[in-house]
């Protein structure tokens, strides 16, 4: 018998959204790899279900309200059903060797519970965000030591797992800010100025390591007719978000569209920020050089960057990419700002041709004008993003950890 690997994650690619793709390339590397018999829970509500052969049980974290805002309150709730959908399950806690807990910090607690429960199992939490965990905010902020009580409990969990998982070194210094000094982001009264030192002094993040995401080569390949097309065309493949800066790309090819006759930029995702990017195409009458695509079926997405020409992600705050990668995989070439940990896996020789300033049209304009006139193939990259190669190292490193 397998010994078993939890992968526990907030959301899961299912019927109703494809959203978590990488986690399911992930688990389906980590089956492959066959050395763990791989479980999935996610927190959310509705019934178990099957994707691509995955097994995905479903279990539903209490909440109040419409957030989860007064967790520190209903922890105790979540943690019972976290243990009776592993009953469920048919999971014998003792059986457990590795338990990766990805993304929420709030789903460290699951870890912690069951590291106590059975000590010799190897517990993660796996970090995917460049800044650190946003401790209360809003009303719910104003509650007599509320924050305190949040971070004392949050740290409790975070001391008590043996790893704390990083998808990128710009990932793990943005926590590292996070454990030691305090530096969270702008504190919102006097109040939490005075109470951040002392909430976050000499907080300990055991055993860190960067792990990066990885491409599913099986899925993501170069698998093109090698044919220039007539028109160029840009991708680019994000929520619309504030953080994700699509109007910078918008008002560098507005800059440059008239030189680049042929040209075009597709655009998927939906988001706060689409409305008004949708107003700037109108009000520089390029209606007809930019298309707008809410969503697109996961399966479509390699057909999808291998119609590029160039993939462009102007994002200023990002852990580590997948689209980057995946178009990458395609064959495409990318462009992204310095300021996203794309530049970690990109030789440094590179790093002027393909990286800009974020939020800089006018040196983004300067690279479309390149890129349209030179036709660039796509880059090398310094690291093995293959994510069955990922994923074995990484079983190695977690093998080493539990004979310690």
């Amino acid at each position: 018998m397998k010994p078993i690997y939890l992968y526990v994650c907030p959301f899961f690619p299912s019927a109703e959204s494809w959203r978590g793709g990488f986690f399911l390339d992930a688990v389906e590397a980590l089956v492959r790899d066959g050395r763990y018999e791989v479980k999935v829970l996610v927190g959310q509500p509705g019934a178990d279900y099957v994707v691509n052969g995955i097994k995905v049980a479903r279990f539903s974290p209490v909440k109040i309200g419409c957030s989860d805002c007064f967790h520190v309150f209903t922890d105790f709730v979540k943690i019972w059903q976290f243990a009776r959908k592993l009953k469920t399950l048919g999971v014998d806690i003792k059986d457990v060797a590795v338990c990766h807990v990805h993304l929420l910090e709030k789903y460290a607690i699951y870890g912690e519970w069951l590291k106590k429960k059975n000590p010799n199992s190897f517990v993660m939490v796996h970090h995917h965000l460049t800044g650190a965990y946003p401790l209360c905010t809003g009303w719910q902020a104003k509650i007599p030591y509320y924050r305190e009580l949040e971070f004392i409990m949050l740290r409790r969990a975070y001391e008590s797992v043996d790893s704390h998982v990083f998808c990128s070194n710009a990932t793990m210094s943005a926590y590292g800010k996070y454990y030691t000094d305090g530096v969270i982001g702008p504190c919102h009264n006097i109040r939490d100025t005075l109470c951040h030192p002392w909430r976050f002094r000499d907080m300990k993040c055991p055993l860190p390591h960067v792990e990066y995401n990885g491409v599913n080569h099986r899925v993501f390949n170069d698998d093109r007719d090698g044919q220039q097309r007539d028109v160029f065309v840009v991708g680019c493949v994000a929520n619309f978000l504030p953080t994700k800066s699509q109007i910078t790309l918008l008002e560098a090819y507005a800059k440059v569209q008239k030189s680049m006759p042929r040209s075009k930029i597709i655009f998927v995702g939906s988001g706060v920020s689409l409305g008004s990017c949708r107003l700037f195409v109108k009000e520089m009458q390029i209606e007809s050089r930019v298309e707008f695509k809410v969503e697109m079926p996961h399966d479509e997405m390699p057909w999808f960057y291998r119609s590029l020409d160039l993939y462009v992600l102007p994002s200023y705050s990002e852990a580590f990419n997948c689209s980057l990668i995946e178009a990458w995989a395609c064959g495409v070439p990318c462009i992204t700002t310095d300021a996203i940990s794309f530049k970690e896996v990109l030789p440094k020789s590179e790093w002027d041709k393909w990286l800009f300033p974020p939020r800089d049209a006018d040196s983004l304009a300067n690279r479309l004008l390149w890129a349209y006139k030179t036709r660039p193939r796509k880059q090398l990259l310094s690291k093995d993003l293959d994510i069955d190669s990922i994923a074995r190292g990484f079983l190695d490193w977690v093998e080493s950890q539990r004979q310690i």
